[in-house]
């Protein structure tokens, strides 16, 4: 109970001078003498101030209470973020056009051409999410930033979304790699992803001059009893 009246985490400081030496200054009244120097004040360890047979508790306390605020901030920005929802693509699409060309207009007002790429960070992306069965989806609007701020904040069986690559535009490479397991008993999936990696690698050498490390290649695995995939 003494402890939990302590603020957690906090590093107390304590003056240099002895605790006796320091009430027999006071007694006399020199105030003076026991206004506590800040240069004097050293810090003292967690374990000293809670004790050793606390200090595994407090440091929880204080990882909680960090996670805690740390979610909190997430909430708040997530409640901050924008999204514009479509029931078709070509609306979503048409949306984040008219953001950039009104961009445009604003950035060339002062005379002198701006270029904002369709992919900037700050304009709105359209992104899909399944919303029924039998493959049924709405189109979202928003900018990166946005978008991962809400989608932090969702369940995880609500993180069914797609980014929509637009034709024209630049992204990195990918493979979807799928195969139905029944029909394909003899099949080992993993060492297929790394033959088709290594195959991926030599060839961007030989023909690119590029060397790529397994750090660069994110593998996302969502194979059930079914599917590889």
């Amino acid at each position: 109970q003494h402890i939990m009246k302590r603020e957690r985490g906090a590093r107390p400081l304590l003056p240099s001078l002895s605790t006796r030496e320091f009430q027999r200054k006071k007694r006399r009244g020199d105030d003076e003498n026991t206004s506590v120097d800040l240069k004097l004040l050293k810090p003292i360890s967690d374990t000293a101030f809670y004790g050793p047979e606390h200090e595994q508790k407090a440091k929880l306390a204080l990882i909680y209470i960090q996670q805690k605020a740390e979610r909190e901030r997430r909430r708040k920005r997530a409640d901050e973020a924008t999204w514009h929802m479509f029931r078709k693509q070509k609306e979503a699409f048409d949306h984040a056009d008219r953001v950039r060309l009104a961009r445009l207009g604003e950035e060339g007002d002062g005379g002198t051409q701006s270029i904002i790429e369709p992919w900037d960070p700050s304009l709105p992306q359209v992104f899909a999410v399944e919303c029924a069965k039998g493959g049924i989806r709405k189109y979202i609007a928003a900018t990166y930033e946005d978008f991962w701020a809400k989608y932090c904040m969702m369940q995880r069986i609500e993180r069914i979304h797609y980014e929509i690559i637009r034709e024209g535009r630049p992204c990195r490479l990918y493979f979807d790699l799928e195969f139905d397991k029944s029909l394909n008993r003899d099949l080992d999936g993993n060492r297929l992803v790394e033959t088709l990696k290594r195959l991926v690698k030599e060839e961007l050498m030989r023909e690119h001059q590029i060397t790529l490390n397994d750090d660069g290649i994110l593998d996302l695995d969502s194979s059930t009893e079914d599917k590889f995939s």
